[in-house]
């Protein structure tokens, strides 16, 4: 499968260059790659913009009109067909699904929306995010980082950042609604509004999707409503704000209860999370060498959660799993300021400062007698600073972030990097530190909670070499990589509580290349992960060593559209309660399809059929694939809604 597809790209590569004479002779230039993942040169993390040259990782963004064309329905869908991530979906659509990165935990990857940090580490996934809550109609693009960065965000950035924009206001006044319907008793509609009276910009958007059974007693429904305003001051000012509200409910089997196929009880998992993610942002340009913004943000999340038993067999054994009810509550208050600062031409000076306020408190009970109650607090201030040195073709840049909070010592998180130009070839190689501080759960839970827990540390290198053919409008990537983990939090079945004592490694290489062929733009990558605790045999679980990905976008005819992807996933190691014999799930490949069709000037239609070849697969042992998802809808749109200028 990985030859195959590192094959596929090579005859990529081969093609765009041999075509290349039919875009004529030019000069040397940035290659246009339209709708495709494509590689961006600044990174606008809303609340801390920074080149992308400065931060230690490989930077891989999904632009709107690739969102359009990808058939997604929500951020997790997106990122299944990024073979450079990893996403992990514990059942069917609406189900719990997480991403990890280069082996990294999936709460070791912080997550932005707007620039707002959504982490709950005050859930049982101590601080993973749940990427189904996110429509992708809301989405403007998805920025993903890997390798450790919290030296420029602090704990929770040990393996990457992903950041999600979502769309602003429109230049003009502009109205849209849309909807869908599909198979498994599928629905979903959106509408939204757009203004901008002379300096004066807003927006209000609202939506909900659902979906009934895809295989046994599984579904979902989802709620979102949003309003955005953004006013142009004098002498360069900006103010920023934006309040958004979501809901997802879904039911389904419990992660490592065997799924539908060998859970020994029939009993569902029932979770419903409220979502609140509100901002506002000052900023201004003072001179052509200063810029600043002053940031408050919010995030707030409550969740109800009733976990039934796992059972490893009838009556229970060692391996038996309780039930768990939960009632948990998290807030998250941030103040920040960002300053960046050109004193030459060559030499850039970036700061964070910060300080956010965290509350998280739990009320509930195991097997339905036994407390599961905390709450806790941690104030926690942060500074980031960092110096770019450009000259010529040579780029260098040095920084550190620190950290303190209420409980624990200062961290502090090196990072250097540097890049080399000649030609359309760049050579770049980073080096950074990251952590992330114990979640909530992990100190405060009754059972198996652990106050004396210390952070969590990761150090990650990476080198990688990009060349860019300009007259075939290609750019081809090559990175390799080595992170490593040390004192992971794990359990401890002799002491029945939390502690610190793995250390894992993940280590490989990322192929990546995207281009076009007259009005045809494609693409593709390639993932080699090999990763483990350290001193054992053992894998970690739900790592695939292989992982691929091709997609196409083609323009049929003046109305039509045709978009195309393919991602495999390979082999991984996995444990299911009930039947522990059955270590690994095999891999598989899905191939999604959408074709878009302009009716009218305002009207479009689509048609979109997901895992075309209705392939039989399995994420997790005992979770079967629903088959293939076919469905249809409708949209209407008047004036133009464009991103505004940041």
């Amino acid at each position: 499968m990985a030859l195959r597809v590192c094959f596929a790209l090579l005859a990529l590569v081969y093609l765009l260059l041999g075509s290349s004479s039919s875009f004529g002779q030019t000069s040397p230039a940035k290659p246009d790659t339209g709708a495709s993942l494509t590689r961006s040169e600044t990174v606008e993390v809303v609340a801390e913009p920074v080149p992308a040259e400065t931060l230690s990782g490989t930077h891989t963004a999904l632009d709107r009109h690739a969102i359009q064309q990808s058939n997604a329905h929500d951020a997790a869908e997106l990122l299944r067909m990024a073979g450079v991530v990893h996403l992990s979906q514990a059942g069917t659509k609406g189900a719990l699904s997480t991403v990890s990165l280069r082996a990294a935990k999936p709460n070791f990857t912080l997550v932005l929306v707007d620039g707002v940090p959504v982490n709950d580490i005050g859930d049982l996934l101590g601080g993973a995010f749940n990427f189904a809550t996110i429509d992708a109609d809301e989405i403007e693009n998805i920025d993903i980082l890997r390798g450790p960065l919290s030296s420029v965000y602090g704990s929770e950035a040990v393996g990457g950042v992903i950041s999600i924009t979502l769309r602003s206001p429109s230049v003009g006044p502009s109205w849209r609604a849309s909807s869908e319907g599909g198979n498994f008793g599928a629905a979903a509609s959106s509408a939204g509004a757009s203004f901008e009276r002379k300096k004066v910009s807003g927006s209000i958007d609202g939506g909900f999707a659902r979906m009934g059974q895809q295989v046994l007693d599984d579904g979902f429904l989802r709620g979102m409503a949003a309003v955005q305003g953004a006013v142009e001051l004098d002498r360069g000012k900006r103010l920023d704000s934006f309040l958004r509200w979501n809901r997802l409910s879904s039911t389904g089997f419990p992660v490592s209860s065997g799924g539908p196929e060998f859970a020994l009880s029939r009993a569902v998992e029932i979770d419903q999370a409220d979502q609140i993610v509100s901002g506002a942002k000052f900023q201004q340009q003072v001179n052509p060498r200063w810029f600043y913004t002053a940031d408050y943000d919010l995030f707030s999340r409550v969740a109800l959660n009733d976990t039934p038993a796992i059972f490893d067999t009838i009556p229970p054994g060692a391996s038996y799993v309780p039930s768990t009810h939960s009632d948990s509550r998290f807030l998250r208050q941030r103040g920040l300021n960002v300053q960046r600062f050109q004193p030459t031409q060559w030499i850039e000076l970036d700061s964070v400062a910060s300080f956010r306020d965290e509350k998280g408190s739990s009320v509930g009970t195991i097997a339905e007698v036994l407390p599961a109650s905390y709450a806790l607090s941690r104030p926690t201030g942060f500074f980031s600073g960092n110096m770019t040195v450009n000259k010529k073709s040579l780029s260098a840049t040095a920084g550190f972030g620190v950290e303190r909070s209420n409980t624990y010592h200062t961290v502090i998180s090196p990072r250097v990097g540097a890049s080399y130009f000649f030609g359309e070839t760049r050579l770049r190689a980073s080096w950074g530190q990251g952590f992330k501080l114990p979640s909530f759960y992990s100190l405060g839970s009754p059972l198996v909670g652990n106050p004396a827990l210390t952070p969590e540390f990761s150090t990650g290198f990476d080198a990688a070499i990009e060349h860019r053919f300009a007259p075939a409008r290609l750019s081809v990537v090559l990175t390799g990589f080595n992170n490593s983990y040390r004192d992971l939090i794990d359990f401890s079945p002799a002491l029945f509580r939390l502690v610190n004592r793995d250390a894992a490694f993940g280590r490989g290489g990322e192929l990546e290349a995207n281009g076009a062929i007259h009005r045809v733009t494609l693409g593709g990558s390639a993932s080699y992960l090999d990763a483990g605790l350290e001193g054992t045999s053992e894998r970690l679980r739900d790592v695939p060593r292989w992982s691929e990905d091709l997609h196409l976008h083609a323009p049929l005819s003046s109305r039509m559209q045709l978009g195309l992807a393919t991602v495999w996933v390979g082999r991984r190691f996995d444990y299911q309660v009930p039947v522990p014999q059955r270590n690994t799930v095999g891999a598989y490949s899905v191939t999604n399809l959408k074709l878009t069709c302009r009716l009218r000037e305002n009207f479009e239609g689509h048609v979109g059929v997901e895992n075309l070849f209705d392939r039989k697969y399995q994420e997790f042992v005992g979770f079967p694939s629903p088959g293939s998802y076919v469905s249809a809808g409708l949209a209407f749109t008047t004036g133009e809604r464009k991103k505004a200028a940041h």
